[in-house]
């Protein structure tokens, strides 16, 4: 598998998760006059600006961008980090609804929705 890494400083506290996203995501789209995948790890700078790490499947053509490969053989396991929206969709009295499962049912919860995205999960950690 080939991906492009870059290390992006934006001016914006690493609190501000949702901006960053928005920023990040725009950047790209205009970099690229395409909708990417990718993913972005988040590091705290010194004041008021966040340096952040982004993956992407494709070039995004900025200073700095490298290329790198990883490969994976049959039946190697892999650890994944991320972040999944627990949300169940329901339909109560007649209308649909988006709940969120008890704390005690989340590692269930998560285990089906990988199993169901093809993935063979060994180990769940649920953080609430």
């Amino acid at each position: 598998m080939n991906y492009f890494e870059s290390t992006l400083r934006l001016r914006i506290s690493s609190y501000d998760l949702y901006r960053i996203h928005q920023h990040l995501d725009y950047f790209i789209q205009e970099q690229c006059k395409a909708k990417l995948p990718y993913s972005f790890s988040i590091q705290p700078g010194t004041g008021n600006d966040t340096y952040i790490l982004s993956r992407t499947a494709q070039a995004v053509g900025v200073p700095g961008e490298v290329k790198k490969s990883v490969y994976f053989s049959e039946g190697q396991e892999v650890t994944i980090t991320g972040t999944i929206a627990a949300v169940r969709r329901e339909v109560l009295n007649g209308r649909k609804r988006e709940t969120c499962p008890p704390s005690e049912e989340l590692p269930d919860f998560v285990k089906y929705r990988l199993d169901r995205a093809g993935l063979t999960p060994h180990h769940v950690g649920v953080n609430k």
